[in-house]
């Protein structure tokens, strides 16, 4: 795993140093027009600038301060752009080891002189395009206005520091650990396309303004805990290779998570989100915690795929936020412009029924390859599943559903089809591998043949992994299998087979097989609860049609359970053959007419005689075949009695009525009478049922109460 991250490392700042070169900030470079430099010509104008002076200095100047670098052979570079090698692969001074300090501080000190002279609205901005840096950059500025575009920075920190106007840092990379703890950032604030390579903070950092994450790559994880977003935030198209963290992050309008990748667990546990939000075709991974999650405007997931757990649990007891959250309002102060002023304003806790609430949620062709929980939400407004597939449990239990909160052409049976402790998973779909793919390889390693072999890696990587969910079960199995009595010692024995059961063939040992079936039977009674959940939502809202598909898979989920008595599998399987769950309005139909033929030979056995029937078996010709025949050559002749004998027991009124009072009557021997009157009973016991189940299925079919 750390050799994995290490190379996606390096292959995203191989990315990013070719970008770089190929925008060119050499000093004869940044004559180039088109490279933005604000309110100067250039950005060579820029640099020549003495930030103090204004005075425009020469290149003979310039080389004396130690900011123009100029080595023969080599293309010249102003200090803040000089590269760590040149395009040759010869090291510059940055990288040299009696140089490199040196130069850093030299650096550092010009890029906070810059920083300095541009602390007020009258001076131009700081313009730090293309800045390349070695070493660690502490900047601790309370007015910050400065543009870091194209930027190669070293591990930096911006913890607290205050951007009082707007802030970019489009195309940026962070080739460290990047610190923007409890930052402000004022304005508009860019990081479209900016690669982070390290571990990325904004805990506590307060957006005032729009913020654009825009295809910005987390190749290590990325932490926006508690982070204030006060406007729109945008992380359409962005990558997240590591753990994506938004616990408790504020998302004052809408938020917009349209095709990102998440490759590993995402959290947003008790953010709120004010706004609409989008996850539309997004990609997660890992396990996606949205847990006491606030939404105050519809909730988005068409299309998106879940690898993972989806957990969209809301608060069952009103006790996940105890405290009153609170809001900062910041101000320029008068005395001193280039400061601000702030103060803390204490909200009201939202009330339970707000924490519940989901107002809507669209997910039309949505994933769920792990288990989907919407337990403790309320969905009051028209919803969708529309064409949704679920591979693992559905939970909306404690819940309230609006009655337009639809399931069509949903996929259900891939849950059923999922045994926990099966080797085969379900495969992964190609627009997600594809997302996964790109966020995974630079552009320039890219080709049809490698996504190919990088798609069948993938799958055969997937079908040995242990999801999150399955992690979970083996947890709640372990603390089971304790409570029941299985020794400690037993356990411990066997956790090694437990925590690689997926990758191994099926149980063999007697401990092993038990581990296995407790696995399964805990999945599928999970499963089962979920179905009855949904069963019991859709019986309120009388829709009898998706009752009783509900009933149905409620009942293949528990036919699966080892736990559950032969008598209550045989019930079942009845069932099944012979009304399809309760849904087959034909089926029914077919077994009383497979009945009705059954009984009509058999009935027709009753014209034997019996006294030459006895006589066979005393001249000791029961093996001849003769014999039966000339015996049975009797019965055709009383086929069309026998099939109304076994009508009347299907339809024992009308014109049946007394047909089977008169078969019966007509048998001489008692013995005969008793055993006719008792095949009759169960065919008409038989008929009966099916006539209910008849009932029943019309009554789903045609919704009627």
């Amino acid at each position: 795993m750390a050799q994995d991250k290490t190379a996606d490392r390096e292959q995203r700042l191989a990315e990013s140093w070719a970008r770089w070169r190929e925008a060119d900030y050499s000093w004869e470079g940044l004559l180039d027009p088109r490279k933005e430099s604000y309110d100067f010509e250039s950005l060579q104008q820029y640099w020549r600038t003495d930030p103090e002076t204004g005075e425009v200095r020469d290149d003979t100047a310039l080389v004396a301060a130690g900011e123009l670098i100029v080595v023969e052979g080599q293309k010249s570079y102003h200090i803040a752009h000089l590269p760590l090698h040149y395009e040759d692969g010869t090291p510059t001074a940055k990288t040299t080891t009696d140089t490199a300090r040196a130069l850093h501080e030299r650096l550092t000190a010009v890029i906070v002189a810059r920083l300095k002279a541009a602390a007020t609205d009258e001076a131009p901005l700081a313009v730090m395009n293309g800045l390349v840096t070695i070493g660690t950059l502490y900047l601790f500025m309370n007015h910050l206005r400065a543009c870091f575009d194209w930027a190669i920075l070293a591990k930096a920190s911006f913890s607290r520091v205050t951007f009082s106007r707007d802030a970019s840092f489009k195309n940026a990379t962070f080739s460290g650990t990047a610190n923007f703890d409890s930052a402000t950032f004022s304005g508009y604030t860019r990081f479209d396309s900016a690669i982070f390579c390290g571990f990325t903070r904004f805990d506590s950092t307060i957006f005032s303004g729009d913020a654009s994450f825009l295809s910005t790559i987390f190749s290590g994880g990325a932490s926006f805990l508690s982070a204030t977003f006060s406007r729109y935030a945008y992380f359409s198209s962005a990558t997240f290779s590591g753990t994506a963290n938004f616990d408790s992050a504020t998302f004052s309008r809408y938020a917009f998570f349209d095709r990102t990748t998440f490759s590993g667990d995402t959290r947003f546990v008790s953010a709120t989100f004010s706004g609409d939000t989008r996850f539309v075709s997004a990609i997660f991974s890992g396990r996606a915690q949205f847990k006491f999650a606030l939404f105050e405007k519809p909730l988005t997931l068409d299309e998106a795929v879940f690898l993972g757990v989806a957990d969209f649990e809301g608060d069952g007891s009103g006790t996940s936020r105890p405290g009153a959250s609170q809001a900062l309002s910041l101000s320029r102060r008068a005395d001193k412009p280039d400061q601000f002023e702030g103060s803390l304003a204490s909200l009201d806790p939202p009330s339970l029924a707000t924490l519940r609430r989901i107002p809507s949620i669209a997910a039309s062709g949505t994933v769920f390859l792990g288990e989907a929980n919407f337990s403790n939400r309320d969905i009051p407004n028209a919803s969708t599943f529309k064409d949704a597939r679920f591979y693992g449990a559905v939970c909306f239990h404690d819940g309230k559903l609006h009655p337009e909160v639809i399931f069509p052409h949903a996929q259900w049976q891939p849950s059923l089809d999922f045994p926990p402790s099966a080797a085969a998973l379900p495969p992964v779909p190609d627009r997600a591998l594809k997302a996964l793919y790109e966020a995974a390889v630079p552009e320039g390693e890219r080709s049809t043949r490698a996504l190919t072999e990088w798609q069948q890696g993938f799958q055969t990587a997937w079908q040995i992994k242990a999801t999150t969910a399955y992690e979970d079960l083996r947890n709640t199995t372990e603390r089971n299998i304790l409570r029941d009595g299985l020794s400690p010692t037993t356990w411990s024995k066997w956790r090694h087979f437990l925590l690689n059961i997926i990758k191994r063939p099926p149980a063999e040992t007697p401990a092993e097989a038990l581990i296995s079936r407790r696995i399964d039977d805990f999945y599928f009674a999970k499963v089962e609860s979920g179905f009855r959940t949904l069963k019991l939502i859709m019986e309120g809202r009388r829709d009898r049609e998706a009752e009783g598909e509900f009933f149905r898979l409620e009942l293949m989920a528990r036919r699966k359970r080892s736990n559950v008595s032969p008598g209550l599998h045989f019930a079942t399987d009845g069932y099944r053959l012979l009304s399809g769950y309760g849904l087959s309005v034909v089926r029914p139909v077919i077994w009383l007419f497979a009945i009705w033929l059954l009984c009509i030979p058999i009935f027709g056995l009753f014209h034997l005689d019996m006294d030459a029937v006895i006589a066979v078996f005393e001249n000791r010709q029961a093996a001849d075949i003769q014999a039966w025949l000339s015996l049975l050559a009797t019965v055709p002749s009383h086929l069309v009695e026998a099939a109304s004998v076994s009508a009347s027991r299907i339809f024992p009124f009308g014109a049946f009525e007394d047909v089977s009072k008169d078969f019966a009557t007509s048998l001489g021997q008692p013995y005969l009478k008793l055993i006719f009157r008792l095949l009759a009973t169960v065919e008409s016991f038989l008929a009966l049922t099916l006539a209910f189940l008849f009932g029943l299925a019309v009554r789903r079919r045609f919704q009627i109460s």
